[in-house]
């Protein structure tokens, strides 16, 4: 994800996962937080049902800056849905 308020969708689609504090760490290295990738990891508030359900909940994000993006490596633009 880029962090670029008012741009892109406002409702992606993805996976929703609970983790403990050594799974956590470990998506943040294979993630890339901090140097050399600089991502940042980000609480956001995310609706946790299917469509229709006002089910909301804390959830953590990984984003990048949006200086940071290098076009050429932007394949599909923003997504609809995380998947393969």
């Amino acid at each position: 994800m880029i962090d670029s308020p008012g741009l892109g969708r406002a409702m992606v689609a993805g996976e929703l996962y609970e983790v403990d504090a050594a799974a956590l760490a470990a998506m943040d290295l294979l993630e890339g937080v901090g140097p050399p990738r600089r991502l940042r990891a980000q609480a956001l508030r995310v609706q946790a049902g299917a469509p229709g359900d006002d089910t909301v909940v804390l959830a953590q994000v990984y984003m990048k800056r949006a200086e940071q993006v290098v076009e050429a490596e932007v394949q599909l633009g923003p997504l609809a849905e995380y998947t393969r």
